[in-house]
């Protein structure tokens, strides 16, 4: 089992889309009518549908959680979280933790709580994903038309615009490229990996690493 993504309850999904493609750059994978994936795994549920599915009432800034993102230049970022979305409201105006680590937090359209911070040193989740992952679409007979055969994408710190089924599939692999793993790939040991599709096997994908 694994952890594949983080979800959250948003009121109007358009502009929750907007906010974290503006901020964080987050692009759309999956559209599905008030649910909606974007990439780093993050999902996104309109808040009209999440009622209906829990039955319960929906707590805004219960500051139970946050999403954690990780920024050089934190007083920058601010910067311009101020200028995009002037009605911000703020937990925490950039300070520094006793570790050195430099943070703002704040919520987001929907009060769900966001902490930018500084990369900290010898974290594992920092330091990890620092190689590229090349990946090749060699047969495609997408049900949806998300991928057709020779398609390229460069895996660096964003997730590609692939279906969700697709790469759960092949992100254990792309993971352990990108740390520098190497992998069995048929009769030999190699950066590099051959999968399919789960749904039936309609969407071959070659993955190798690169310098």
């Amino acid at each position: 089992m694994k952890l594949s993504g983080f979800l959250i309850v948003v009121k109007d999904i358009k502009k929750a889309e907007k906010y974290y493609h503006d901020l964080f750059g987050l692009e759309t994978f999956v559209d599905n009518d008030g649910n909606m994936i974007l990439s780093d795994g993050l999902v996104l549920q309109e808040e009209k549908y999440w009622r209906g599915f829990i039955g319960k009432d929906i707590t805004p800034q219960s500051n139970a959680c946050e999403l954690y993102f990780e920024e050089e230049d934190v007083d920058g970022f601010y910067e311009k979280l101020k200028t995009l979305y002037p009605e911000t409201r703020f937990v925490n105006l950039p300070m520094t933790h006793s570790w050195n680590q430099r943070v703002v937090r704040f919520y987001d359209l929907d009060g769900n709580l966001i902490e930018v911070g500084t990369p900290i040193a010898n974290n594992p989740i920092s330091e990890r994903h620092t190689g590229k992952v090349k990946l090749t679409v060699t047969e495609s007979r997408c049900r949806c038309g998300y991928v057709k055969k020779g398609d390229v994408f460069i895996v660096e710190d964003l997730c590609p615009p692939l279906c969700h089924e697709l790469w759960n599939a092949i992100y254990p692999s792309v993971y352990a490229l990108k740390n520098g793993a190497m992998l069995d790939c048929g009769t030999v040991r190699a950066k590099c990996f051959d999968a399919m599709c789960p749904d039936e096997c309609r969407v071959h994908i070659h993955g190798e690493a690169i310098e």
